[in-house]
């Protein structure tokens, strides 16, 4: 692995990880959005209903947000299997009426209709079952309310958003926390609900739409000293209001309805002889444009968010797409770093791409995938970027690429001669507490050997091993004599270490 290479020459290396999505469309507002947008609205008053986890089975799953991925559950097993959870306290200043508790959460959609009861504070007050509908609502005799409200789906199809939970005043206590307990029957099923360890949801909820979206702009020139602006928005703005100035001169956008976006217009004192643009939301900037009518492509890391702002250039016209990504713990872990020492060290992204045997369809299904939508295009992005590299995790993938385009293998050859490309040293990635010790030799024989043999000398000495959890106590020991030095795997605790056999042999891994 390109990274991994760079042990031995490098007394210190910096790995980080990251992975920006910008996931609105410059053209479409979804429902998801509007959705979230209107929950946005009621949830300035709502409590953060989770705190702390006090019972519950731990994965990391998807989510709602794309900055949030841990999680517990409980499902319909034996009756049993719950989960408990504390949300933040109620203001001690609270003078009466109902409170609202909101988290993040999932729930199968997919298992036909199994109870979960809801306690409170160890009195059963709800028990829902609604597999059906993805937004449901449940009540108790005396006031309270229990909601599910789905922002988008898995890719099981199963509901991901937000539940909302509304006490009546008999049920709280101001300054103290509740107790949540959820317990799904016994009824021998897998149907699952899950909770989504997030403790700043009403915060995240209150600041979403002014640092994450997107805007289109538009600047035209219509006499000498005006210019005429017009900036798309998604459809959650219509009504509201934005400050912007060009250079010294300060103006005000109103969104109106377009369709199924947002739009504003206004003309300003000005002319492309600006130097910059910046937008403002509630007297703080959302982004800039700088410098002015000059065609870029940038980012910029700011405080709440990413930015990403796109210019070009048509006719008379001058256009900036901008790109907002709001991911709060993403922004603050880079900030932090970039005011400490480390900020001086090598940061290596490393890319590369999992795919199981079978896992997603057929073996013959996923031979086409990882061809046609992973090896593939990566020629086109090794030769069209400088400085671009790849990792492959094993031998397979290559082996299964040139037995349907023996053309390309000099190329491919090529880009793993000059690092473009490097590949994993096995055969594929084994389960290895299930095969022998010769099964576990011949990953190696039938991988880098294979490799070394077939790709004009090239040496694979990094092993990837990523999803697969089962650990074989001789395996550095085997990986050391078979020339693989490095190991890249998951499901085991995070860092860089050296992993030694019985024999005191140790490769490098993280």
């Amino acid at each position: 692995m390109n990274a991994l290479k760079c042990f031995k020459g490098i007394g210190f290396i910096i790995i980080l990880f990251f992975i920006m999505v910008l996931n609105h469309s410059a053209k479409s507002q979804s429902l998801d959005q509007k959705r979230e947008y209107q929950l946005s609205s009621q949830a300035k008053n709502y409590i953060d209903g989770f705190s702390k986890k006090l019972k519950g089975e731990e994965l990391n799953y998807s989510c709602a947000r794309d900055d949030v991925s841990e999680a517990f559950l409980t499902r319909a097993t034996d009756g049993k299997m719950d989960v408990v959870w504390e949300t933040k306290a109620i203001p001690s200043n609270w003078k009466g009426g109902a409170v609202s508790f909101i988290w993040l959460s999932s729930y199968n959609l997919n298992a036909g209709e199994m109870p979960f009861d809801v306690y409170i504070d160890d009195v059963l007050r709800f028990t829902f079952s609604d597999s059906k509908n993805e937004n449901w609502k449940v009540t108790s005799p005396d006031g309270g309310e229990l909601s599910l409200i789905t922002l988008k789906h898995d890719v099981h199809n199963d509901a991901q958003g937000y539940t909302v939970l509304t006490c009546p005043s008999s049920w709280i206590t101001p300054g103290k926390s509740l107790k949540i307990r959820i317990t799904g029957r016994a009824k021998s099923s897998n149907a699952w609900y899950m909770v989504f360890k997030a403790a700043d949801v009403v915060s995240y909820l209150d600041e979403i739409y002014q640092y994450k979206g997107w805007y289109n702009l538009a600047f035209n020139q219509t006499s000498k000293n005006t210019l005429k602006i017009a900036v798309s928005a998604p459809a959650y703005l219509v009504g509201s209001k934005k400050d912007f100035e060009l250079d010294q001169k300060k103006g005000e956008l109103i969104f109106k309805e377009n369709g199924d976006e947002s739009i504003a217009t206004v003309e300003v004192s000005g002319s492309f002889k600006s130097k910059r643009f910046t937008l403002y939301s509630d007297h703080q900037k959302v982004f800039s444009i700088d410098p002015f009518n000059v065609v870029f492509n940038k980012s910029e890391l700011h405080e709440k968010s990413m930015v990403q702002v796109v210019t070009s250039k048509q006719g008379d016209t001058f256009k900036a797409d901008v790109k907002l990504s709001y991911t709060p713990a993403l922004q603050s872990n880079l900030l932090r770093l970039s005011g400490s020492d480390m900020r001086k060290g090598k940061i290596l992204l490393m890319n590369s791409s999992h795919q199981d045997i079978a896992w997603m369809d057929s073996p013959e299904k996923c031979i086409i995938e990882r061809d046609t939508m992973l090896l593939a295009p990566l020629f086109n992005q090794a030769a069209r970027i400088p400085g671009y590299r790849f990792d492959i995790e094993d031998v397979l993938m290559v082996r299964e690429f040139i037995g349907r385009h023996p053309e390309r293998k000099a190329e491919l050859s090529k880009f793993l001669k000059d690092g473009i490309f490097s590949c994993g040293s096995t055969y594929q990635m084994p389960y290895e507490e299930m095969y022998s010790g010769e099964s576990l030799l011949r990953q190696f024989y039938l991988g880098a050997r294979w490799l070394k043999k077939e790709m004009d000398g090239y040496q694979a000495v990094t092993y990837w091993n990523v999803d697969v959890p089962g650990r074989t106590l001789q395996m550095p020991q085997i990986m050391k004599k078979s020339g693989t030095k490095y190991l890249v795997l998951s499901r085991q605790e995070k860092g860089i270490f050296n992993w030694y056999s019985p024999d005191s042999s140790f490769v490098t891994t993280y």
